[in-house]
């Protein structure tokens, strides 16, 4: 790597926090991935939740090279996050879960991309889905949009998200009391306050798909808390009137992603709401849908093995 940015700036000081518990199968190949960047000024920081495998006897092993490092109870991700970015000095920060990890040179494109770009607060990038055993199950890319577009169909993948530390000064931090959209909710918000977001074409990161991140109830969990925050930010006056078509196209889509949850009690509550930003009766396939949930989650069950949605598929993803 240079020793100088192109213009013959410094490089930047990128902080980079990595919330973990119980990773222990995964987060030495994190913490590699990281400091293997070769770029000539980070601040490492892991806030590990007290985990009870070997996390912290793999931390141990790199500690000359981290910033900073704690193992102790807290209230979770968002806690965590907030705890280290709290810690952070650099000009840029980025946050990588302990299953994931950053491409290899990203951090020193994401700083010269900043320096050309002065007007941006946050870039992000592309990422592939990996299995357990590095099989790549699928490219997700992201584009340039605007806050509806944000509100239909986020495009950012989280672990791609290089951010100003003046950004999160200014509009962080996370908020604690949500659990699964921690990242959606900050680039909602963000970006209603005006923050220039851009996107790179360039890989950024790669997301580990396994046993523990596929369950049924995070997708519950996820849907009810996108619901909940963007009903929260419209009955508040957040978001303008100009973005409820795509809520009701936020809601189509949830609808859809209640249904393969097999809930019928979420997929009521969010068809309704659906009903109520659309001001118009359902379509067929959202209508068979709704009469196949009054069959409870039997019927909903057993339709789905004997003709599956070819749409079916997590909502995280």
């Amino acid at each position: 790597m240079p020793d100088t940015l192109p213009d013959g700036s410094a490089w930047p000081k990128i902080s980079i926090v990595t919330p973990s518990y119980n990773q222990a199968h995964f987060i030495e190949e994190t913490i590699r991935a990281v400091l293997l960047q070769g770029y000539p000024d980070i601040e490492f920081i892991i806030i590990d939740g007290g985990s009870k495998d070997d996390t912290v006897e793999i931390i141990k092993k790199y500690e000359q090279f981290i910033a900073f490092w704690v193992s102790e109870k807290d209230k979770g991700q968002a806690d965590a996050i907030n705890k280290g970015f709290a810690r952070a000095t650099g000009q840029i920060f980025y946050w990588t879960n302990s299953d994931d990890w950053p491409e290899k040179n990203i951090f020193g494109i994401a700083a010269q991309r900043f320096n050309e770009l002065p007007d941006v607060g946050v870039l992000f990038g592309n990422c592939y889905f990996i299995d357990e055993n590095y099989e790549i199950l699928k490219l997700r890319q992201g584009y340039d949009f605007n806050t509806g577009d944000l509100i239909e169909l986020n495009p950012i993948e989280q672990n791609t998200v290089f951010f100003r530390s003046s950004v999160w000064e200014n509009f962080g931090r996370i908020k604690e009391s949500l659990h699964f959209i921690v990242d959606f909710e900050l680039w909602l918000r963000w970006s209603l306050k005006g923050v220039k977001f851009k996107y790179c074409p360039e890989i950024f990161a790669y997301f580990r798909l396994h046993q523990s991140s596929k369950s049924t109830q995070l997708q519950i969990t996820n849907i009810r808390e996108s619901s909940n925050l963007v009903i929260e930010l419209k009955n508040n006056g957040t978001i303008p009137a100009k973005y409820y078509p795509q809520i009701t196209k936020l809601f189509y889509r949830l609808c859809f992603a209640s249904y393969w949850t097999h809930d019928p009690k979420l997929f009521w509550s969010i068809f309704f709401q659906y009903i109520k930003f659309s001001h118009r009766p359902p379509g067929p396939k959202l209508l068979v849908r709704a009469l196949f949930s009054l069959g409870g989650k039997p019927v909903m069950s057993l339709v789905s093995k004997l003709k599956p949605d070819k749409g079916q598929r997590n909502f995280t993803s």
